[in-house]
C-alpha cells in the first residue's frame, strides 16, 4: 500500500465513473496535505478559475496551490476519471495546465515549478524550468480516428497515485520541491 490507510480509503470511496470532479477534492486534499505538512510551512489553497474564453454557462474550475513562504511551488488540477477517454477532455485539461503555468510563472523563487493534472487517480506530470522557459510534457500534434486534434494523449497521464510506480513519481517531484525549498 503506498500511502496511509486513511487516504487508500479515501481514494476508493470515489467511483471510478463519477463524472462530478468535486468527487476528488476530498482524497487530493489529505494526500497533499500529508505530503506538504504544515509543520514545515506549506501552505495549501484550493483556488477557483474562471474560464475566459468560455461561450457557455460558466464552468469553475479548482486547483490546489501549494505555496511556501507565499511563493507557488506545486499545483494539482484534479478532473473525473472518465475525463481521460476523450481527446477533447485531455486537449482542454492540457490547455488549463497550460494557463496555470502562464499565470505562475512570473512569482516563482524555485528553479522548476512542477504542476500535476490529475484525472481520477491518474497522473500527468508537468515541469516548468525557469530558467530556459521549457515546459514538459511539451504539446503534441497526434490525431486521433476522427480527425479530432488530440494535442495531450492518453499516454501522458502513464502514473497511477494508488499504484507503487505513481506514488513513487509523486514523491520523487515532492522530494524535487522539498529540496529547492531547502526543506528536507
Amino acid at each position: 500500500m503506498p500511502w496511509p490507510e486513511v487516504v487508500m480509503d479515501s481514494f476508493y470511496k470515489v467511483p471510478m465513473d463519477t463524472t462530478l470532479e468535486y468527487e476528488w477534492y476530498g482524497p487530493y486534499n489529505m494526500l497533499l496535505n500529508l505530503l506538504f505538512p504544515q509543520h514545515l510551512r506549506f501552505e495549501i489553497a484550493p483556488q477557483c478559475a474562471v474560464p475566459t474564453n468560455t461561450r457557455t454557462a460558466v464552468h469553475f474550475t479548482v486547483f490546489y496551490l501549494v505555496k511556501r513562504g507565499g511563493t507557488p511551488i506545486f499545483f494539482l488540477e484534479v478532473k473525473p476519471l472518465t475525463s481521460l477517454e476523450g481527446a477533447p477532455d485531455r486537449n482542454s485539461a492540457d490547455g488549463q495546465m497550460r494557463d496555470r503555468f502562464a499565470g505562475l510563472r512570473h512569482r516563482l523563487t524555485i528553479p522548476k515549478l512542477y504542476g500535476i493534472s490529475a484525472m481520477g487517480t491518474r497522473l500527468s506530470v508537468y515541469e516548468f524550468n525557469t530558467r530556459d522557459k521549457s515546459l514538459i510534457p511539451e504539446k503534441g500534434e497526434q490525431y486521433d480516428m476522427d480527425s479530432i486534434p488530440d494535442f495531450a494523449p492518453r499516454e501522458n497521464w502513464k502514473y497511477d497515485v494508488l499504484e507503487e510506480d505513481g506514488a513513487v513519481k509523486l514523491r520523487a517531484v515532492v522530494k524535487d520541491i522539498k529540496q529547492m525549498c531547502g526543506v528536507e
